[in-house]
């Protein structure tokens, strides 16, 4: 049974064999992602430094801290949204593995949130939390749902190469670079991901009339709201969110086709 542009492919309309097949750069990728969640280097809690911080840099660091917990939390909802739903094994299972960082970097912003910063995560406005349940329960096309994956993904790495470089905070900075470690294969696995996608059918006839909303989604509404949550947060490190936004477009249209 061959599925329309317009319904979900399941694994009952992709015939068995095709399941199963091997998708060489997917394997390496889940691969990497594994061999890092099993040599994740210690963490040296009690030791961030605020010395050479303002107690308004210390606030902006509160809020970008609990904006960024928040969107790695639901980075493990969108991971299981895809993870349920691709019927190819090797994405599918690519996409387990990628639950296991989103829970991990959560992990370690609460814990720095909680003990570092001794201060409570601040309450996500309304609309940003709609944008983030909007993109977790993304279903129709499937193809829009992994190419906006891999949209946040790109953005999330470009936000963490903009802290590394700026936040006076050793602690937090080696916190970050964890996570865009892992930002950076998570990249490569919806790229290749997608670029599979699009070589097969029903996918290659549609994309071309569907890129259109899920661009304008992203551009118009996510990414405001996402990135513009911690704008003035940000400026206090000398971060451009817009420069955020315009690298995370262009590195968007370079590895998938828009």
């Amino acid at each position: 049974m061959e599925a329309k542009w317009n319904e979900v492919e399941t694994v009952e309309t992709v015939p068995l064999e095709e399941r199963f097949e091997s998708i060489p750069s997917v394997v390496r990728v889940k691969a990497a992602m594994l061999k890092s969640e099993a040599s994740r280097e210690a963490v040296e809690w009690g030791a961030a430094d605020f010395s050479r911080l303002s107690a308004k840099h210390v606030d902006a660091i509160h809020e970008i801290v609990s904006s960024l917990r928040f969107n790695e939390a639901h980075g493990g909802i969108i991971g299981a949204n895809l993870a349920n739903r691709i019927p190819y094994r090797d994405i599918s299972e690519a996409y387990t593995v990628q639950m296991l960082d989103e829970s991990h970097h959560t992990w370690l912003l609460t814990r720095y949130e909680t003990e570092e910063l001794r201060r409570p995560s601040l309450r996500v406005p309304f609309v940003v939390g709609y944008a983030n349940w909007q993109l977790s329960h993304m279903r129709d096309p499937l193809i829009c749902a992994m190419a906006g994956s891999h949209f946040i993904e790109t953005g999330a790495a470009e936000v963490q190469t903009e802290l590394i470089a700026k936040v006076d905070e050793p602690l937090l900075v080696h916190i970050f670079s964890t996570i865009h470690r892992d930002e950076m294969r998570h990249i490569v696995l919806g790229r290749e991901a997608v670029r599979f996608l699009l070589d097969r059918p029903p996918y290659k006839t549609g994309w071309r009339r569907e890129r259109g909303r899920m661009y304008r989604h992203f551009l118009e509404f996510y990414s405001r709201l996402a990135l513009g949550r911690f704008r003035k947060a940000a400026q206090y490190f000398g971060i451009d969110v817009d420069r955020i936004r315009t690298n995370t477009l262009a590195r968007v249209r370079e590895a998938v086709p828009l």
